[in-house]
């Protein structure tokens, strides 16, 4: 029974560990104890001759309390606290240790560099047209950091910046780490700069729809309860949705049909624009609004005239969802 269950007392409670289904064992305090020495004695000469003298003894070590947090195969959990010196005080250190080195194997194997396969991009200069063809792309962090950057005009150095992003796996950076619906043109240089691997993909499919039944109305806009939980944010870019629009260009009246819309974030930061005469250079801006989640920018655009011709912009590293506008109502 000694190889399957331990019991020793701790505190007067007996304590009962199976073994062989714990899956790991976290230390989570060291208790150092003490006891008093042996009492000492001994003579103190006086004016009154010498005088017998009983002292208590000094603080020593008297071993170690260990708290564990025991986790087993099935889910179930406990805190168990063990005597050092005790043969299940070291069966379950020797567990924690396991543990502890498997997580740093684990760690150390994440930050190594990857070995590359198909699609995927370390740091280095990739000229569209020749390294890449030409089209449209994402780009996914597969391992490390570092920046995405796309130059136009590339043989007139430094170039056009056309596009830049940093990308890192840190979830508390706030970067990102996907580059969605990226124009890589002829003749263009895409740099891959850091200490950065990436995947470079088909893009996700666009889908809009924005066609209302004469007897339908558009679905209102429900505000979120006061205790109901915020999402999460995440810098992993989510698979778009219908009507949701990435970084690109569309023009409307061939990508979105003429009409008043609302702009709604869904995920990144950037430029939602709109372009009059877009054939004429590059246009005359008849909209432009930062568009994030709320902490620099804003995350709706509302009632935002798309006119036959003219060009919708989103720039950055964004995702929008394109809606029917909210009602009007005005009652005087």
């Amino acid at each position: 029974m000694f190889n399957k269950f331990l019991e020793w007392l701790s505190d007067d409670n007996s304590v009962t560990v199976d073994f062989d289904n714990i899956d790991h064992v976290i230390v989570l305090e060291t208790i150092q104890n003490w006891r008093r020495g042996s009492t000492k004695g001994g003579f103190i000469f006086g004016s009154g001759g010498p005088n017998w003298m009983v002292t208590e003894g000094d603080m020593e070590p008297a071993g170690v309390t260990y708290v564990f947090s025991i986790t087993y195969k099935d889910g179930r959990q406990e805190i168990v606290r063990a005597e050092s010196g005790t043969g299940g005080c070291a069966r379950l250190l020797q567990k924690a240790y396991e543990a502890d080195a498997t997580a740093k194997e684990e760690i150390t194997e994440r930050k190594k560099a990857p070995i590359l396969q198909k699609n995927q991009l370390p740091q280095g200069e990739y000229l569209i047209g020749k390294d890449i063809p030409p089209g449209i792309y994402d780009f996914h962090h597969v391992w490390g950091s570092g920046s995405l950057v796309l130059y136009s005009e590339p043989d007139d150095p430094p170039g056009w910046l056309e596009f830049q992003e940093f990308i890192d796996d840190n979830e508390f950076s706030g970067f990102k780490k996907d580059c969605l619906h990226v124009n890589c043109k002829d003749g263009w240089l895409l740099r891959v700069d850091g200490n950065l691997v990436v995947e470079i993909a088909e893009p996700q499919k666009i889908e809009i729809d924005l066609k209302v039944h004469a007897d339908e109305e558009p679905p209102a806009d429900e505000e979120p309860a006061d205790d109901e939980p915020k999402a999460k944010r995440t810098d992993k870019a989510p698979a778009l949705q219908k009507n949701q629009l990435p970084n690109g260009t569309y023009r409307i009246g061939k990508d979105i049909p003429p009409g008043i819309y609302d702009f709604h974030h869904v995920w990144g930061d950037g430029s939602l624009e709109i372009y009059s005469e877009p054939d004429d250079s590059s246009g005359f801006v008849e909209y432009s609004e930062f568009v994030d989640d709320g902490d620099f920018g804003t995350p709706d655009c509302i009632h935002v005239d798309c006119k036959e011709g003219w060009e919708l912009r989103i720039e950055g590293n964004l995702i929008v969802e394109i809606a029917k506008p909210q009602a009007v109502q005005i009652d005087l």
